[in-house]
């Protein structure tokens, strides 16, 4: 059998095999005797030449399909898009050639990085102690208790107000802006706005109103360009409590609060709390420094190296991305219907879809020229680090990842983040990238 192998483009490839007669018409013989029987038997209705015909193509394809999967492996090539198979009508007195063209990724032979090294983001990470006093502040808020003030109190700065609203425009009712039972925050910062200044000094039970014009651009169409009274009555008074951080406090939070990933100790004192946060911080900040340093890398190294993308991955990434697009503008209250939206996304779609494209190819060259796999572990490491970062169970983050519609997702990220750092310290080993 003779092959023979010619790129069309970077992305397309060509194979063109020929296999010998004295291989193949041995074989349609055979096949041919064998379709006699059942012809002769009675079983098919066909004139002979047609049946020969039938036979004839039945081991062609048969040929094809065998020497072709072969030849892809002796090759080492992979195709990424359906296969185009063309051949003549074989004549059993000559040789059998037949042609198969599709996509593949492009050899990327040259990889280039650098310089990589002037763009990243290489500053120190250091957690000032406000940083950790502000994290205290934020458990306080979120284990605070909300006690109800005599309905005597006067609405004051800091405490949290329940009201109804009523709305009216034009005299009418509009209950489209309504609202029972919302929860407003007297904040300083929020000492401007009209129903802010109206609550301030109220008691439970007593009303007021205001009128707010609504801009000719506002999102909700109902309310755009209206003018509209809000009649409002306090419902009720809370103030919020919160917990004073003591030994005690830590002791119990830690035996209330389930721990996202295995620490090496679980708090005991405030000063262990504060050890702690001050650790956890410094983990956020380095693996958000390393994403916004990735996204930077693979920008650089899609710029250093450029070639074309195969078309069928092109249209693959862009379709994933019109189905995203399609999700995102149903939950907006976008004036555009789906098809105009489209249509002014269309060249930044393309565009990322091709970026996109190209960095996985470019992360699959990487891997490639340095090495670099999968290990079991690495899954774990991915788990107990997604969970760190979002506060969540690692339990819940295995299961959920683990599960194998996302495992092909997690194992690019992981190969990603490998190339990444590993490409980045080829760029400056002394830097400390996760």
């Amino acid at each position: 059998m003779e092959t023979k192998l010619d790129y069309i483009t970077d992305t397309k490839a060509r194979i063109k095999l020929l296999v010998p007669n004295n291989e193949i018409l041995p074989i349609y013989v055979k096949a041919l005797e064998k379709a006699n029987i059942v012809l002769n038997a009675g079983k098919i209705n066909k004139k002979e030449d047609q049946f020969s015909d039938f036979v004839k193509r039945d081991v062609c394809n048969t040929f094809v399909k065998k020497y072709f999967e072969s030849t892809l492996k002796n090759l080492d090539l992979v195709p990424i898009s359906k296969v185009d198979f063309n051949f003549d009508p074989w004549d059993e007195k000559q040789d059998f050639e037949f042609t198969a063209t599709f996509e593949v990724k492009p050899k990327l032979v040259q990889l280039n990085y650098s310089g990589l090294e002037k763009h990243l983001d290489l500053s120190s990470i250091s957690i000032p102690e406000s940083m950790i006093d502000h994290a205290i502040a934020n458990i306080q808020t979120q284990k605070q208790t909300l006690t109800l003030m005599p309905r005597t109190t006067p609405a004051e700065v800091g405490l949290l107000a329940t009201i109804d609203v009523d709305a009216f425009v034009a005299g009418k009712p509009f209950p489209e802006a309504n609202a029972r039972g919302f929860q407003q925050e007297l904040l300083p910062e929020n000492s401007n706005t009209e129903l802010h200044k109206g609550v301030l000094g109220k008691k439970v039970g007593e009303q007021f109103e205001f009128n707010f014009h609504y801009p000719k651009d506002f999102q909700d169409s109902k309310l755009a360009g209206k003018s509209v009274l809000f009649k409002v009555r306090l419902v009720e008074l809370r103030k919020a409590v919160r917990p004073q951080i003591t030994d005690e406090f830590v002791r119990e939070l830690f035996i209330s609060t389930p721990q996202s990933i295995s620490h090496p100790s679980v708090p005991k004192t405030v000063l262990e709390l504060r050890s702690q946060l001050k650790t956890d911080l410094q983990f956020t900040l380095e693996q958000q420094r390393f994403l916004k340093n990735k996204e930077i890398a693979m920008r650089e190294l899609a710029a250093q190296n450029r070639f074309d993308v195969p078309s069928e991955l092109l249209k693959n990434q862009y379709q994933s991305l019109i189905e995203f697009e399609t999700n995102e503008h149903r939950k907006s209250n976008s004036p555009l219907s789906l098809e105009e939206h489209l249509r002014t996304k269309k060249s930044e779609l393309l565009k990322n879809a091709e970026y996109l494209v190209q960095c996985a190819l470019l992360v699959d060259a990487f891997a490639k020229r340095f090495q670099i796999g999968l290990d079991p572990a690495d899954f774990e490491s991915y788990y107990q680090k997604f969970a760190r970062l979002r506060g969540a169970q690692v339990d819940h983050v295995r299961k959920t990842l683990g599960n194998p519609k996302f495992k092909p997702q997690v194992a690019y990220s992981i190969i990603e983040d490998k190339v990444v750092e590993h490409v980045m310290k080829l760029s400056n080993p002394k830097l400390k990238v996760s």
